[in-house]
């Protein structure tokens, strides 16, 4: 079903035909499976893409795509010369819903007869190319969107591509095992208590990390609903080696005494996407910029710091400093959100 097989799939008004019915109880589904929800008759197999949008890239051998998460729970990599499909996957957060105290697949509910609609793969991809050990690498970072916390990086630079013999206009030819392609991933579980539904894919930096040397980082506004910690703090920005696929930093933006908090009790704030600003043109980042819902705009200085929590510069909460609030005429909090 998942792969656009539709043997299964029961009639537009959700009846089980007797084909059907033959058909499942010959590969041994139980008798009281009614057949998958049908997908109609015209238009695409792909789940809908509401907040995703399609990026643009090309491996080191040249071959262009376009890549973007859908709510059917996977990410789509298509050829760009073509438009078929190169492959599919379903990241390990959304085939288990990890985020959920009773963890549950929403993959299985989307092709149930009578599935609500649900956001799985529904943030921003930003494809972005490197070069390391005299090695061309591509990769995608993107973001679940509305649903689920975390985000995930696709390593794209040596997929390639031949003519299919399963009448497919093309295919992976280089991925036995598709899960290679898959850099990394990562969602809200302890340590990252600070990650949130994020909507927009990361902004890519370069920082110096030595005379000779320098580190590539993907800087994500943390997004909302975010655990945080003990204090309320839930605004952050987070820091992801790229070429490591490793957290260096969370910057936290502290809970002010005058914010808000939602009829609950509780406390959500959670920072939109971030703007990386290199002021003097060397090719290294200077500054980022990031507002919160609650109308804080920050302003985190590297000059002379280090991203990475690890070094003895590294930059802390201390150098997230708020620079301004935005008010309406009423002085009413206008939450920023881009």
């Amino acid at each position: 079903y998942m792969f656009g097989d539709r043997t299964l799939e029961t009639t537009e008004q959700g009846e089980n035909p007797q084909s059907v019915k033959d058909k499942v109880s010959k590969v041994g589904y139980p008798a009281t499976f009614n057949g998958f929800r049908n997908r109609g008759t015209t238009g695409s197999l792909y789940g809908d893409i509401q907040d995703s949008t399609p990026a643009y890239g090309k491996t080191a051998s040249g071959l262009a795509f376009i890549v973007f998460g859908a709510n059917d729970g996977m990410i789509h990599v298509l050829s760009d010369k073509t438009g078929e499909e190169l492959f599919a996957i379903i990241p390990h957060t959304v085939a288990v819903d990890g985020d959920s105290a009773t963890p549950s697949s929403p993959i299985v509910e989307y092709a149930i007869p009578g599935y609500s609609h649900r956001f799985t793969v529904d943030g921003t991809v930003n494809v972005v190319s490197y070069k390391a050990g005299g090695k061309t690498n591509v990769v995608a970072l993107g973001t679940y969107g509305k649903k689920f916390k975390g985000g995930y990086a696709l390593n794209l630079g040596s997929l390639s591509a031949v003519a299919g013999s399963d009448g497919r206009a093309v295919k992976v030819a280089d991925a036995a095992d598709i899960q290679s392609l898959l850099r990394w991933e990562f969602d809200s579980t302890a340590p990252n208590d600070y990650v949130g539904c994020m909507l927009r894919a990361p902004q890519v930096f370069v920082q110096k990390t030595g005379d000779d040397t320098a580190g590539l980082y993907a800087v994500y506004g943390n997004g909302y609903n975010a655990k945080g910690d003990a204090d309320g703090n839930t605004s952050a920005l987070i820091v992801v080696d790229v070429v490591r696929g490793k957290f260096v930093n969370n910057i936290v933006a502290k809970a002010l005494a005058t914010t808000p908090e939602l009829p609950d009790g509780t406390y959500k704030n959670g920072m939109a996407e971030p703007l990386v600003y290199d002021y003097d043109n060397d090719g290294f980042a200077d500054y980022i910029y990031s507002g919160d819902l609650d109308g804080n705009m920050y302003r985190l200085t590297l000059v002379g710091k280090s991203i990475e929590s690890s070094s003895a510069d590294a930059v802390t909460d201390a150098d997230l400093q708020r620079i301004a609030v935005c008010y309406d005429a009423s002085h009413q909090r206008q939450s920023i959100t881009t």
